[in-house]
């Protein structure tokens, strides 16, 4: 596939390509700007919830404006294949300046590293996590300074996707412990994986060493890097110790985030200026040589001069960089031209900073993009000064005023539709802008103070207020809006009213809520013993009141008289106890309200029984004369089942009296019982 444009751009050549796409120089069709366009392989675009997963990085990195980050464009699709448009920088990165042999020295890394600072700072207060700071990641503009790139690269693709080819080790060899372990990334994180860098910078090899991404990851967890004073020993101990505190395995014991490491890194390098500590720094070497520039003239001068000097007729240095030049008799040197990725950083294989693996530029060109194969390596975004063109390679700018004025102002940016598909641009003043204010102009307390404090004296006194206990009518209200006599209901008001009767136990409500509170207890007792009586749970542990209960309860469904009986004899025997309260007093006033409901419900069975039996003793005197026998086995069977019976004693004396008058002694044979 012969890509010539995706969306306003036109791509000028190949910059790289790995397992996540390729990567073009391009410039503007419309106002010339350069940009790096990374188009991203189709696998990927076709990759069920990945294009969700795109959208949010993409709406992640448009919270991030600074100028140590490199910019985001705008973003876009065509043939289905996804891209996005990104800030080109007129340089290289850190692995490739390790790569071609370039010995950075310790001012030169404190440089580095506060530029990182800065742009961590920024991502990490917008809660942007970068996953995989690494030297590929960390772009050396013309001018001296550090851009970090990729930001939600680790995150949208996964760490899972860099362990298919060899170059995983170069991205494992910078990821912190708890990252290797699986478990979510922080600030601190990027925290451990700058240090990482610093180290491989300083002693220009990393951390460990390992032959496989197992093996590499189990050392991040466990081992300890050797000291940094072995490789570097011109590098200041309070510079080591900040490295070795960034490389803690435990993320609470390192620096707390990106800003204090900051100032501990230019208090550091203040104390250093005002010679309050002697460094030997090391010789130049034929491979810093080689470059074209001194160990501490890395960037190019500035307009302004530093605050400490006040002399605005000399050109403004780094402070480290002054340094270096007063120790070591150097000159202000010429900074040159980016060159072009020699064949050599293409093709090392391995080094001090392990990398992903990349192809020649004959190979990418023969290799379509939608043949890319996943999880090859990935080419950060270079610039060749020598057949770019010039347009190409001038230092981004944003969208001129004809191409903003295309996008009505507090609108979201409109899809820009062209030939070679959809492209969504992101303006500069849609990015979160970050522009510190000056010492002078910033208040000594700022918005943001006023309104967390505002914020937590709210939470307190919400807090305060909630935390007051109610009042007796209060909580009296609250307590019967919501009890509607139901069990339920009443266990759901019960701490409300034991709070009550803690704390207004002299009200005279109390009486009725300890009525409530008694019934809630005797209903939940009486619920246990039931569970007992149908045979869930043994009888281990249970008083003799509650025994004897449980026994009288079995008898009501087979013999309610007799179960009436053994609750009374139960309440004669244990209710005279002086206490109120406890298990037994319980069973009592159960055993009490028992024998009331069984006494009713006898009470209905003995009129409807004492009718059947009158009714029986009214035919057989009507068939005493018609039928004695018929008549006589009637009044026996009264006899029989009721003569036991004190509620019926006198339907039995009826039966025995018409027996004894309907036949003689002798014709009435005796019958058992």
């Amino acid at each position: 596939m012969n890509i010539q444009r995706l969306g306003p751009y036109r791509l000028l050549r190949e910059l790289g390509r790995g397992g996540m796409g390729k990567v073009f120089a391009a410039v503007h069709v419309e106002t010339g700007e350069p940009a790096a366009i990374k188009l991203l392989s189709a696998g990927y675009s076709a990759e069920e919830g990945f294009r969700t997963r795109f959208a949010g990085e993409i709406e992640t990195l448009r919270k991030l404006n600074h100028p140590n980050i490199v910019r985001l464009f705008g973003f876009g699709q065509q043939d289905d294949m996804l891209y996005y448009a990104m800030e080109l920088v007129d340089g290289r990165s850190l692995e490739q300046e390790l790569r071609s042999g370039r010995i950075f020295n310790w001012g030169e890394v404190i440089d580095i590293a506060l530029d990182v600072c800065h742009a961590l700072r920024h991502a990490h207060n917008r809660g942007v996590i970068h996953r995989d700071i690494k030297p590929g990641n960390l772009l050396l503009a013309s001018d001296g300074h550090v851009k970090l790139a990729d930001f939600g690269i680790a995150r949208l693709f996964g760490y899972a996707r860099l362990t298919h080819t060899g170059g995983i080790v170069g991205t494992a060899e910078f990821m912190s412990p708890e990252q290797a372990a699986g478990e979510p990334a922080g600030p601190r994180s990027d925290l451990y994986s700058l240090g990482a860098v610093l180290y491989v910078l300083l002693a220009r090899r990393p951390l460990f060493r390992a032959a496989s991404f197992a093996e590499m990851l189990h050392k991040q967890r466990t081992e300890q890097p050797e000291p940094l004073r072995n490789f570097a020993p011109e590098c200041p101990a309070e510079l080591e110790q900040i490295i070795a505190q960034l490389l803690n395995k435990n993320p609470d014991d390192r620096i707390a985030d990106a800003h204090v490491l900051a100032r501990r890194l230019m208090a550091m390098r203040d104390r250093l200026l005002s010679g309050g500590e002697e460094v030997q720094q090391p010789e130049a070497t034929p491979a810093a040589a080689s470059l074209g520039q001194s160990p501490g003239a890395a960037g190019a001068q500035a307009e302004s001069v530093s605050p400490a000097s006040g002399d605005r007729s000399l050109p403004a240095t780094k402070p480290t960089e002054m340094l270096f030049r007063i120790q070591q008799g150097l000159g202000s040197a010429a900074v040159t031209g980016v060159s072009p990725q020699s064949e050599a950083d293409r093709q090392h294989p391995d080094g001090p900073c392990a990398t992903d693996a990349a192809q020649s530029p004959k190979a990418a060109e023969a290799q379509p993009v939608a043949s890319l194969r996943l999880g090859s390596g990935y080419l950060q975004p270079t610039v060749d000064v020598a057949r770019q063109p010039a347009a190409a390679v001038a230092q981004p700018r944003a969208p001129t005023a004809a191409a903003s004025q295309k996008q009505p102002a507090g609108e979201m940016p409109s899809s820009e539709s062209t030939s070679a598909g959809q492209f969504i641009a992101v303006p500069a003043d849609r990015l979160g802008a970050d522009e510190p204010q000056s010492a002078a102009g910033r208040p000594l307390v700022s918005p943001t103070t006023w309104l967390l404090l505002g914020g937590l004296i709210l939470v307190t006194a919400v807090a305060w207020y909630l935390l007051q206990p109610p009042s007796a009518d209060r909580l009296y209200s609250r307590i019967m809006s919501r009890y509607d006599g139901s069990a339920a209901s009443l266990a759901s008001v019960e701490t409300d009213i034991e709070f009550f009767l803690t704390n207004f136990s002299s009200d005279h409500r109390a009486p009725q809520l300890h009525d409530m509170l008694r019934e809630l207890h005797l209903d939940r007792r009486e619920r246990r013993l039931d569970r007992r009586a149908k045979g869930f749970g043994a009888g281990e542990g249970l008083s003799p009141a509650e025994r004897a209960y449980l026994e009288a309860v079995n008898l009501s469904k087979s013999d309610p008289e007799q179960s009436l009986q053994r609750l009374e004899a139960l309440v004669v025997l244990y209710g005279r106890e002086a206490t109120t309260t406890g298990p037994t007093a319980e069973c009592v006033e159960l055993a009490r309200r028992r024998i009331e409901q069984l006494s009713a419900e006898l009470e209905a069975a003995r009129g409807d029984i004492r009718a059947a039996i009158l009714a029986r003793l009214d035919e057989a005197d009507r068939l005493a004369k018609k039928d004695p026998d018929k008549a006589t086995a009637i009044y026996r069977a009264v006899v029989a089942l009721y003569s036991h019976k004190a509620w019926a004693a006198d339907l039995v004396d009826r039966a025995r009296r018409s027996l004894s008058g309907a036949a003689a002694p002798a014709e009435v044979p005796a019958r058992s019982p």
